[in-house]
């Protein structure tokens, strides 16, 4: 199913993430290039985090996983041909909460549709979708407390040797 919504860009009818495994996404997308832990949504909760490489795409996919199971699929700078068409399918959003895009907070322009499985991060015109995310379909208090997560780019003070 997610290999096939990131070739066709089905976003506007997308019925939400299915119940999958890291194995079974595994199978078909083969091995991450990277992997390690880390935490989701507001709660903090601990989630393994995979990064993959797939040929159609020139940015890596980024997995989230609770105890095997996908939580969420992040997808930075899809390809989407017409966003005013994905924004007027998708209708207005359940939430709109600030994420952060390198060092500026872009406030409310995450559109979460977490009965839908689909969160959206927009420029500040509505114009390009920067980043999307995929997950099973929720409710907005679930989807704050498990999915949603926004992490600033920290900034390490210079030492010198």
């Amino acid at each position: 199913m997610p290999a096939q919504l990131l070739q066709t860009h089905a976003y506007a009818t997308y019925p939400g993430l299915p119940a999958l495994t890291d194995s079974a996404l595994q199978a078909t997308w083969g091995l991450p290039a990277w992997h390690g832990s880390g935490v989701s949504g507001e709660a903090k909760v601990p989630v393994q985090h995979s990064i993959y490489r797939l040929a159609d795409l020139s940015d890596p996919v980024d997995v989230f996983s609770r105890a095997g199971e996908v939580l969420r699929i992040d997808i930075d700078y899809p390809a989407i041909p017409d966003v005013p068409a994905l924004l007027q399918a998708l209708g207005e959003p359940a939430l709109r909460l600030d994420y952060h895009f390198d060092v500026i907070v872009m406030e409310g322009l995450r559109w979460a549709y977490p009965a839908r499985g689909i969160a959206l991060d927009l420029n500040d015109d509505h114009s390009r979708v920067v980043g999307i995310s995929l997950f099973v379909p929720t409710t907005p208090a679930a989807y704050r407390a498990e999915v949603h997560t926004s992490t600033p780019i920290r900034e390490f003070p210079w030492q010198e040797d």
